[in-house]
Parts: structure tokens; sequence; C-alpha cells
């Protein structure tokens, strides 16, 4: 990668990606970084950091990487220790002024690095800022299981809502993208998949060297990052401009949230997932939900805890194990808590 040396750099940006059996994902992903507008406009004033990490995989991602991009920086772990822990190394192997964190299964339009840093830089309250996802499909295939982008209009994020219940949704997911979300606006938070960190704003909500919470392990913990930086007062910006597509195995919500049309989606996860996702939801609220907001929503936060409880016990009882563990992690939460909200008054002078 092409990097320049003068001294009147504008910016340092690191764009940190965690591989994990990706092998397949990364010709489509690395050949749309090297295509950014601000890396092929020579007067475009920026410094870049290539970081990757590998999560214990069983693949060739990392000699796939190492043959055809010698310039990227590699850490190879020799087991998976998860998206949380593995993506807080990538951001530590480099300091400067913005982080990009972006998922392997991820394609990036041309000028999408451009316009989230013109957006982010207008205001140094904005603490992150992250594009409109679109769903991508495996294309045909061009041997050693690579194959070709097939790239859709179905949304796969605008950014992420909380509902009165603390349930947390991509906004529009699903729906066929009509520019319905194209205002652009303050949004809760984003699903860490391709997302434009300040790290003046990573570096005021982090836990000792964690950005992410590592007693996540995996999922959520995008949610918990993005309500953390929300509490200390710092903006989301939700750029519609930006485009980027996501290969989604499977779908995080369904359609029509009804009762039975969420046990039907519930019953297609991997029971580790289902396990981890109930924890850390309520990780989430144990760390970050303020009692003046718990009590003015009690009633939509109890039933909706209340309807999962009772549907685990009778449908799904090996999951409610992430209940319990979350009780075991309730002291170690509210530390965190504790020094976060320390914080919360000094972050935005």
């Amino acid at each position: 990668m092409a990097v320049r040396d003068d001294i009147h750099l504008l910016m340092t940006l690191s764009i940190c990606i965690v591989t994990w059996n990706s092998e397949k994902y990364l010709p489509e992903l690395m050949k749309s970084i090297f295509q950014q507008t601000v890396l092929t406009r020579e007067d475009y004033d920026i410094k870049i950091s290539l970081d990757v990490v590998d999560s214990g995989s069983a693949d060739n991602s990392v000699a796939y990487l190492q043959q055809e991009y010698p310039e990227v920086h590699i850490l190879r772990n020799m087991q998976n220790l998860g998206f949380a822990k593995s993506y807080n190394q990538a951001i530590r192997m480099s300091a400067t002024d913005y982080v990009l964190v972006l998922n392997a299964d991820i394609v990036l339009e041309p000028d999408y690095l451009e316009k989230l840093l013109t957006v982010i830089k207008k205001d140094e309250q904005i603490g992150s800022v992250a594009g409109k996802l679109l769903r991508a499909h495996s294309g045909e295939s061009y041997g050693q299981g690579f194959f070709e982008i097939k790239k859709t209009k179905i949304i796969d994020s605008c950014g992420l809502v909380m509902k009165r219940e603390r349930r947390f949704v991509n906004l529009g997911e699903g729906e066929e993208d009509q520019g319905q979300y194209d205002a652009g606006e303050n949004i809760f938070g984003f699903c860490a998949a391709a997302v434009l960190y300040r790290r003046a704003a990573l570096e005021k909500v982090k836990y000792s060297q964690e950005y992410f919470d590592e007693d996540f392990f995996s999922y959520k913990e995008d949610i918990d990052l993005s309500w953390r930086l929300k509490q200390a007062g710092w903006r989301a910006i939700f750029v519609p401009t930006a485009m980027a597509y996501h290969f989604r195995g499977v779908s995080t919500t369904t359609k029509k949230y009804t009762n039975l049309a969420v046990a039907k989606f519930y019953k297609k996860k991997n029971r580790l997932v289902r396990r981890l996702s109930y924890r850390n939801h309520l990780l989430c609220l144990i760390k970050n939900e303020k009692a003046r907001d718990f009590w003015r929503n009690f009633f939509p936060i109890f039933w909706y805890e209340l309807r999962k409880f009772v549907f685990l016990i009778f449908c799904d009882w090996p999951t409610l194990k992430g209940f319990f563990q979350a009780l075991f992690l309730i002291p170690k939460m509210r530390a965190k808590r504790e020094l976060l909200g320390n914080r919360s008054n000094k972050v935005i002078e």
C-alpha cells in the first residue's frame, strides 16, 4: 500500500480486519480497499495502516494475504479468541486519528472511506460514522474457493435502533432500498461490520485496554460499544451515500415481529450463538441502562424479558446457561460501569 511521507499529513487511519477462515472473502475485500479514492487520489493527505488479526484460521487466509498483500501488518493467533479480543488487538496495532473496523465479508464502494472521513471531520463530537450496508451473495466461482460478488438492493443495516423494550434492530434490515432512510441522521450506533470510529472516542470509553468488551467474546459487543459512546456524549452519524455490501449468512431479524415469527427464526441460530446473544444482551443492560430510563420504560422492558425467559424455560432451556453466566459477571460489569461513569462528564469539553 502506498503511504505518503510528507510532514503535513491531515489525518491517519488504521483499517482493522479480523479473519477467521475468511479466505474466500479476501480477494473482493482487499480489491475494494485498494480501490478507495483516499488511496488513488494523489492530493488526498492521509496515512493508512492496514492491520489484520487472524483468529486461528484453518484455511489459507494468512498465506493469501502474505503472498498477495505483503504490506499488510498481520498478527496471528493460534486459536479463535473471539470478535471482541481480536478487534482490540487490531486496534492497538496502530496509533491513528481514526479507526475503520471492517469485517472480512464486506465489499466497499470506492468512495466509502472518503465520504465517511468527510463527515467525521466536520464535528469533533462525532464519535462514529458508517454508511449503508446492502446484502451481497456469492456469484460464479472462479476456483480455489473464490467467487464473484453478486450485489443486491436489499438493506443489511442503516444503523442500530434501540426500541423501548431494549430490543436492538438493524434499521431497514431485509427491506428493498428505495431511499427511505437517505435523510441521514443521528442514530443510536452501528453494527460493527464497516464502522469508522474516532480514536479519541474509543480511548474515552475503553476499559483497561478493551475497546470492545472482551467478556462478551462475540455478539452484541457492537451494541455495548455504541451504547457507551452514546452515554459519554459522542454522536453516531449515518451516511447513506457511503455504500458497502455484506455477505451476511443468516439475517438477524425477521420482517414481521410476531412471537411465532421470532420463535421460528430463533431456532435457526446456532446454540452457542443463542446463548452468547442472550447473555450479552443482559450484560448490555447491566452495564449501560440508567435507572431513570429503566423505570421510565419498566413495563416494556419487563414484558419483553419475561416473554424471553418463559420461552427459554419451555423451549430452549440450555440457553438459560447464559442467564446464570450474566449473573456471575455482574460484579465485573458494575466495575466497568462505574469507571466509565466517572469519565462520562469529561469526554466532551
